[in-house]
């Protein structure tokens, strides 16, 4: 039981790192593969992100169509988007494809072996590497919009820290990083590798520039999965659908259930039973009703044995969440009212938004 109840904690594994951020390059011993070439460090699901304090980092499904709209540039949030990026380095001596939580412990695990390391990260993200388990999570139990704006959130311990690894300033430029003679970490965002060659050892990005690198970490995560029922939604459904997993996704499902009296997440996973969880609060106050629904017979029964299942599927529904076990999508369509319409198998429902919470891996 104590297991299971570690699994749902929404106090959880964002303040793991909290020393080690302090000192992001301390000499404390960590485990460093030899020789990186290229290798594969995808996170294919949420079982993973419990393991380390983020998740992977992506390529991504788009958002809901209204995200532009309905997400206010943060004013203050200083470590959230970079300036647009100089020039690529034609070589590099260490490749990190993938600005998630596995980047971010391999840099370090770099530099703890070879201080005057040249690392470059890319990320498809305009964003330097962030935990992606508070989103679903303790961001949600914010009521100070300043600090949800800005991503910052309380840990377990009471302590506020942001939801960013590290400023922007502790990153090199990455037009300076090959004159950096003790040597530096950048942060290419917006960037897509789309090609290696791992004869040559070139890695090839969708806007046509090549790099060379001496080794490289594929590191790429995961992305929401897009069920088939789902796909090619007219537009005003669509923009009822959100395919959570990034800081915008947050932001727009927070503004949409501000106006909402339902919402259904697809999933019965780490991801979608913490949302649920996360969201059974206002559940419990009478503002929103939360509705999970998934195929498996209980919560993350793909990942826990029956027993743990099943203890967990009753602390879910205890959060205020109505559980929809054995449940598979039949259509979604909406109503004259404005709704949607979720058939499942076996029973319908009404709701005001879907939130497609499961993963699926790439590489």
């Amino acid at each position: 039981d104590e297991e299971a109840l570690q699994i749902l904690s929404v106090e959880s594994e964002a303040s793991v790192l909290e020393e080690e951020d302090k000192v992001a390059l301390g000499t404390s011993e960590l485990e460093v593969v030899e020789e990186l070439e290229v290798v594969a460090a995808v996170a294919s699901s949420d079982l993973v992100v419990e393991a380390v304090p983020a998740e992977s980092s992506p390529s991504e499904d788009k958002a809901v169509s209204s995200e532009a709209e309905s997400v206010p540039e943060p004013s203050k949030e200083t470590n959230a988007k970079i300036a647009p990026l100089a020039p690529l380095p034609e070589e590099i001596p260490y490749l990190l494809i993938g600005a998630g939580t596995a980047s971010f412990a391999a840099f370090r695990a770099i530099k703890a072996r070879d201080p005057t390391a040249k690392i470059l990260i890319i990320g498809d993200e305009e964003r330097l590497p962030y935990m992606r388990p508070p989103l679903s999570k303790e961001l949600w139990f914010i009521s100070d919009e300043t600090a949800k704006r800005e991503l910052k959130f309380k840990q377990w311990n009471g302590k506020e820290r942001s939801l960013y690894y590290e400023p922007q300033a502790f990153y090199t430029p990455v037009d300076k990083l090959e004159e950096q003679k003790n040597g530096g970490i950048s942060v290419a965002t917006g960037r897509r590798v789309v090609r290696l060659d791992t004869e040559k050892q070139v890695a090839y990005l969708s806007d046509g520039a090549e790099i060379k690198y001496g080794k490289c970490l594929l590191a790429t995560g995961g992305s929401p999965k897009t069920l088939p029922v789902l796909s090619n939604l007219p537009a005003a459904v669509e923009e009822k659908v959100t395919r959570f997993r990034k800081v915008e996704d947050f932001h727009n499902l927070d503004k949409v259930l501000q106006s909402s009296k339902s919402v259904t997440i697809f999933g019965g996973g780490f991801l979608g039973s913490e949302l649920a969880c996360a969201l059974g609060q206002r559940s419990k106050l009478g503002l929103l009703e939360v509705n999970q629904a998934y195929q498996e017979a209980g919560n993350m029964a793909k990942v826990l044995p029956e027993y743990l299942s099943e203890w967990t599927t009753e602390k879910v529904k205890s959060e205020g969440v109505n559980v929809l076990p054995n449940s598979r999508i039949k259509g979604v369509k909406m109503t004259e009212g404005g709704r949607l319409e979720v058939e499942l198998s076996g029973s319908k429902l009404e709701t005001d938004h879907v939130v497609v919470a499961d993963r699926k891996s790439v590489v």
